[in-house]
């Protein structure tokens, strides 16, 4: 890479070179002026480029800061006393061992318990694990029902098979079929992979849509990896107004501008995202 330097050819040097110089020989330093130039130029926006992935990657996501949490029929969170979330699993009150209450998640997860709309893992016989996986990447199949009981979709209304083949007879499959009658865009035409990790402006976009929250305008301006030209701007840069959503922070907890709208997200962050909209936008 070169060094930040300025080449200066003056008008005088200019005007002095016919005289120096044959006309082929003047025609080639002009030539290798204009390469250099330009390979001086694409020096620099690599640079900058470079300084802008370096931010990225030294940075951490921070969601807003943390609104009270209520959940409709009261917090095993703080009833329990236990050192661990506890959910209710066919009446049977299971801790989950990987949700220590002193985590920045367990509140959320907690509210999501509370509202009946996550238990945690199953084993292969149905038996509770007593484990959430908050590191885990939440699944497109797990966002749907996520999204579906949260917004409190009317199931009976959806369609009793899904147009996407691949969750044919599966446990997700009437969950992503009223994803896809709701028309949310992740789902809607039938061809996204369930078992795949869903994206950041896709979690984003289909719980905004699950709430029915409709998307303000986008100006591009807000995350500096969310362009004027990106479609899911628009549900974005809503859910940052709404402070659902704030993007990463650096080490000292600085915004850094970046939001990761193609980043996978954990079963921690989605919780908290979901617990944070159905606090906005109501049950």
């Amino acid at each position: 890479m070169f060094p930040r330097k300025t080449y200066v050819l003056s008008m005088g040097m200019l005007l002095l070179l016919p005289a120096l110089v044959s006309a082929s020989a003047l025609e080639g330093l002009l030539a290798d002026i204009d390469a250099l130039d330009t390979e001086i130029g694409e020096s620099l926006l690599e640079q900058q480029q470079q300084e802008a992935d370096e931010a990225y990657e030294g940075s951490i996501l921070l969601y807003p800061e943390e609104k009270s949490v209520s959940s409709a029929g009261g917090s095993h969170l703080e009833e329990s006393g236990g050192a661990f979330v506890s959910v209710r699993d066919e009446g049977e009150i299971v801790e989950l061992s990987d949700v220590p209450r002193s985590e920045w998640f367990a509140r959320y997860v907690q509210d999501m318990a509370d509202r009946r709309i996550i238990t945690g893992y199953r084993d292969a016989a149905g038996t509770p694990r007593g484990l959430y996986g908050p590191a885990d990447p939440v699944t497109v199949e797990q966002l749907a029902k996520i999204s579906v009981l949260a917004a409190g979709v009317d199931q009976s209304k959806c369609p009793r098979s899904p147009k996407n083949g691949k969750v044919m007879g599966t446990w997700s499959a009437q969950y992503i079929a009223c994803a896809e009658h709701l028309g949310w865009s992740v789902y809607q035409d039938g061809s996204v992979e369930p078992s795949r990790p869903a994206l950041r402006a896709e979690v984003v976009t289909t719980v905004l849509q699950a709430f029915n929250r409709q998307f303000e305008p986008a100006t591009g301006t807000v995350f500096r990896d969310v362009s004027n030209t990106m479609p899911s701007r628009y549900a974005i840069e809503t859910a940052a107004r709404d402070g659902i959503v704030s993007g990463y922070t650096d080490a000292k907890g600085n915004l850094t501008g970046f939001f990761g709208p193609f980043d996978e997200v954990n079963r921690a962050e989605t919780a908290k995202i979901v617990s944070l909209a159905l606090q906005t936008y109501g049950e």
